[in-house]
């Protein structure tokens, strides 16, 4: 039994929006973890009170459940969310394989005599065997799977490659640059820019006069490298 401290505790409020900044080896991973089997168990929570309920149908493949029925409550009828509705996003593949390791384990030492939202013996057994196909992965993977199969609609000449970090940084630069330099809202459609330009245009006009054009533009570079805004 992992014992959280307080600022830990306040993560796992699966009802609320919860932003953790902290640095490395301070239990972000674990936190996450265990975050994701309470959506897994709760039948009273946030997102299953607001969200649509999608259908539920049995997978095939490496993550089809493998328990006999009876052993087990139907996924019709489970009352938390299931590891295949619940998204969990990291930065990079170390990271989703190590926190798809920490939530099997988190599921794998339930005790279905001592844990009273798991109704049936197979229960766990059940939620291990979707863990396979759960969507626990980098961002570039996760959005890869939603966009896949729209890939014509999206471009001409799709490709299957990741863009480096180098080139990452480079583009993010060169868009800085360019927002920088819009005048009108016009030509923010005309380079690709969405929503509500003129929001956008006023909200740096206002940073630019207090911190000046250049210092605004660094300001804007800076918080780019803080987790909480990637």
């Amino acid at each position: 039994m992992v014992e959280f401290n307080v600022s830990q505790s306040l993560g796992l409020d699966i009802n609320r929006h919860i932003a953790i900044d902290a640095g490395a080896g301070t239990g972000k991973t674990t936190v996450m973890a265990s975050r994701y089997l309470q959506h897994l168990l709760s039948a009273e929570q946030r997102a299953t009170r607001i969200l649509p309920s999608a259908p539920r149908i049995p997978l095939k493949g490496m993550g089809a459940i493998r328990v006999p029925s009876k052993e087990r409550t139907d996924i019709e009828d489970w009352q938390g969310l299931l590891p295949t509705e619940t998204v969990a996003i990291t930065f990079t593949k170390k990271a989703a394989a190590e926190l798809k390791g920490r939530i099997r384990r988190l599921i794998a030492n339930l005790d279905s005599e001592k844990e009273n939202r798991l109704r049936k013996q197979g229960d766990v057994a059940m939620l291990l065997s979707l863990v396979d196909d759960a969507p626990i992965s980098t961002i570039d993977s996760f959005l890869s799977s939603i966009v896949s199969p729209w890939m014509g609609l999206v471009c001409e000449d799709p490709t299957s490659e990741q863009l480096e970090e180098d080139g990452a940084v480079f583009l993010r630069d060169e868009a800085i640059r360019t927002a920088w330099r819009l005048q009108r809202g016009l030509e923010g459609k005309e380079v690709g820019m969405s929503g509500d330009i003129e929001a956008f245009l006023e909200s740096r006009d206002r940073l630019s006069v207090l911190l000046g054009p250049d210092s605004s533009a660094k300001v804007v570079k800076g918080l780019q490298k803080r987790p909480l805004f990637r």
